[in-house]
């Protein structure tokens, strides 16, 4: 088992299965949805927000301090996507800190590093709780769901034939 964000060729790699958001999977998989719909959002420590003040568009984020990502599989750092009134944009935000996981970001944006663009679920308790502050709320993009993915061949060991049966199982009872 290998965790990444890298798109890893499973077949060439000899992987049984991955996890990988629908979109992303090739046309030639096999896919079970496996979990929800992933609304991303902005979020700040009140701290940041009070130093700097609030970005009101997307495009505005290029004025402030942004904890980016950068993807392994491609090296380039990850455009913030934005959905409203159904016009998508795409931002490439500023910052001196990239990181290569969703927890470094989140932890880093939790110190007060900078702007941080997390899926809602992710950071949803520490907004409840005051921590972070939600913004750009109107501008809130939605991505598909993550998927367990295989190729479609014949023979399985029955490790993997069971958890296809149990994914199947579970995606049905919903």
């Amino acid at each position: 088992m290998t965790t990444d964000y890298g798109r890893t060729d499973i077949v060439q790699e000899r992987y049984d299965a991955s996890v990988r958001r629908g979109q992303l999977i090739s046309k030639d998989m096999i896919a079970l949805r496996i979990g929800p719909d992933i609304p991303m959002t902005v979020v700040a420590t009140p701290a940041f927000l009070a130093r700097y003040n609030t970005p009101e568009k997307p495009r505005e984020l290029a004025e402030f301090p942004c904890i980016n990502m950068r993807l392994p599989t491609y090296g380039e750092l990850f455009s913030w996507q934005f959905k409203k009134g159904g016009k998508d944009v795409r931002v490439t935000t500023s910052g001196q800190i990239v990181l290569t996981s969703l927890f470094q970001i989140r932890a880093a944006c939790l110190a007060g590093l900078g702007l941080a663009w997390l899926p809602l679920d992710f950071v949803a308790s520490r907004i409840a709780t005051g921590e972070l502050i939600e913004v750009l709320t109107g501008w809130r993009k939605t991505f598909e769901p993550y998927h367990f993915y295989y190729p479609n061949r014949r023979q399985h060991s029955s490790a993997m034939t069971a958890l296809i049966n149990a994914l199947s199982i579970k995606r049905t009872k919903k």
